[in-house]
């Protein structure tokens, strides 16, 4: 049985607890690369997790947990919203 849990417990969790949480329970939605960084956006029960990726070095560098929607905005044109209209 998987329980959800909120922003609050997710932020708690060391960074690689969060990391298996957010493969485990998350939903991808889309990625963009900005300064030489890959930043990928995740969306776990009613919060996002954004996770900053440094493919050179091959390791996560940050994730990043929000409910605030002007933190989506360097994704908005990478999401295809189609299927919704």
């Amino acid at each position: 049985m998987n329980i959800k849990i909120g922003i609050y417990e997710f932020t708690l969790m060391p960074t690689d607890e969060q990391a298996n949480y957010l493969w485990d329970n998350g939903e991808y939605i889309t990625h963009s690369i900005r300064e030489g960084m890959r930043y990928q956006l995740h969306v776990l029960s009613n919060f996002y997790v954004e996770v900053t990726y440094d493919s050179t070095e091959n390791c996560i560098v940050d994730l990043k947990s929000f409910k605030t929607s002007r933190l989506l905005e360097p994704y908005l044109s990478h999401i295809d919203i189609g299927d919704l209209m």
